[in-house]
């Protein structure tokens, strides 16, 4: 990796209630824009929680390879070496936003960690009083794994892995 990335420049995009910014191409914007506009659907929904009055729309970096992310990371001073996507907040900037790296060879683990992280951003920003931090990582989890079905997206699955995972401590 070089010392010195110049940052490309990103392109704005407004998608639903989503404020996106990228170096990929529309398709990707497009299709990650609107799995992220209904996993945002889908926390609302099962929260039970009012649709936004439009004051709150999340801002989301989807960034085309790990170099750019980190680049974009460092710029506001965030040390992202070591994660696959994040949350953040930057006072510098004034910004709480989500950046993800697209460069991984699997979409759904793309997918998956914005809706880890997107999850984070929604609680940071329609909860009126933040929420311990072991409910909002254990909610965090638990929509990670959530699912488009039919055009909304569900939670409350229990991937294979992790029950492998149950399974093998429970016979240690």
């Amino acid at each position: 990796r070089t010392s010195a990335l110049v940052q490309p420049q990103l392109r704005s995009y407004v998608a639903g209630s989503i404020d996106l910014r990228s170096d990929a191409d529309r398709d990707t914007v497009q299709a990650i824009a609107q799995h992220y506009h209904r996993m945002i659907d889908g926390y609302r929904r099962t929260l039970n929680i009012p649709p936004s009055n439009g004051k709150d729309r999340p801002l989301v970096y989807l960034l085309s390879t790990r170099d750019v992310y980190e680049a974009h990371l460092r710029s506001r001073g965030i040390d992202g070496g070591y994660s696959g996507g994040i949350h953040y907040w930057s006072r510098e900037q004034d910004e709480r936003a989500v950046a993800l790296p697209l460069d991984s060879d699997l979409r759904s683990r793309v997918l998956a960690v914005a809706q880890h992280e997107g999850f984070h951003q929604f609680a940071a920003t329609r909860f009126e009083h933040p929420i311990p931090m072991w409910l909002n990582e254990g909610l965090a989890e638990y929509f990670e794994d959530g699912l488009v079905r039919r055009g909304s997206f569900k939670a409350g699955f229990v991937p294979a892995h992790r029950l492998d995972h149950l399974r093998e401590a429970h016979r240690q």
